[in-house]
């Protein structure tokens, strides 16, 4: 975080992807009254797992080898059942000792043997029972894609097609190109991917299927980034109808096929996730912990110095969003 600052004004703001909770101790240093005060912040959360990242250090695991190891892995328990109980079902292979045990019964060797991490057959998706959610590394990602498409039956691919397991484009419904670039940011934001494919990240209490789906945005964009992220070798896209439903439902200037800017969307959207997402039970915005918070709430500081006694004011204004100037070059 790099807070700038003035005689009139300074602004302070978290870059999206490094700082994943609300400014907490920082340290500035001043130059003069001129110069910028530079705050770095004391403490950094990067969205990584320790347990998988000490796994790829101790085997040096890159992506070659991660392919080959997990490949090996999988043809070793193709007939997969757990080695306790012989049950069939939602097995999990432990990355350390190459175990194929069932959910139950892995969850208690990664307790007993102190081997947290294991890859589910099935979905390959590797878990982690210390962090107790599903890990999205990048080379683990790319091995589980790979051995996706190399399970594929060869008969049902054309040898024509050049297309691949992967993310899916975005249908436009009219007019809403500028909502289609919006929700691509959002589906390539790494730290939004991980929270929105985490088991953990948001469950609806209701019960209610279309309830859900017409109004829960969390439930829209995990809609969106799971069919996106899936891997099918469709040329389908994706149809925002329901999301964009949503968006028009909450902001009523939005609706309509019209061109709309979008920065209003965005802005529109993250309002929408605000406020079906933060803390009830609290009216203090500084202590909202819902994702948009986390990842884009910065402050705004604004500085009035009296001309008479030179004794100055503060006021810090919480922003999810900044402007900034673009350089410019005649040459270009």
């Amino acid at each position: 975080m790099i807070e700038l600052s003035s005689a009139s004004s300074s602004s302070s703001f978290p870059s999206m992807g490094l700082v994943s909770s609300p400014p907490r101790s920082v340290c500035s240093t001043t130059n003069s009254s001129n110069s910028p005060n530079v705050v770095v912040p004391t403490r950094l959360h990067k969205f990584s797992c320790p347990e998988m990242e000490k796994l790829k250090q101790k085997y040096r695991i890159q992506h070659t080898s991660c392919f080959t190891h997990l490949q090996t892995l999988i043809n070793k328990n193709r007939i997969s059942k757990c080695r306790e109980c012989g049950l069939h079902e939602q097995c999990r292979i432990c990355l350390e000792c190459s175990l194929c045990l069932c959910r139950h019964h892995a969850q208690h060797h990664a307790r007993i043997c102190s081997h947290p991490l294991a890859i589910d057959i099935k979905r390959l998706f590797v878990h982690c029972y210390i962090c107790r959610d599903v890990q999205y590394d990048s080379v683990f990602e790319r091995a589980r894609r790979k051995i996706i498409l190399f399970q594929q039956n060869p008969s049902n691919i054309s040898s024509s097609s050049s297309m691949i397991g992967g993310i899916c484009g975005l249908l436009n419904l009219g007019n809403t190109c500028f909502m289609n670039s919006v929700l691509q940011a959002f589906v390539h934001a790494p730290v939004l991917r991980d929270c929105f494919l985490s088991e953990k990240q948001h469950h609806c209490e209701s019960n209610d299927t279309n309830h859900i789906l017409n109004n829960c945005i969390m439930c829209q964009l995990r809609r969106l980034y799971h069919h996106v992220h899936q891997g099918q070798t469709t040329n389908e896209p994706f149809v925002p109808s329901q999301l964009l439903y949503l968006i028009w439902t909450h902001e009523n200037h939005l609706a309509g096929f019209e061109e709309q800017d979008a920065q209003e969307l965005l802005m529109a959207l993250f309002n929408i996730i605000h406020s079906q997402n933060s803390n009830d039970n609290t009216n203090d915005e500084k202590s909202c912990s819902c994702i948009i918070d986390r990842f884009f709430k910065g402050a705004l500081q604004s500085e009035i110095t009296c001309s008479q006694c030179g004794s100055v004011s503060t006021k810090n204004d919480l922003v999810r969003d900044i402007s900034l100037q673009l350089p410019f070059s005649s040459s270009n």
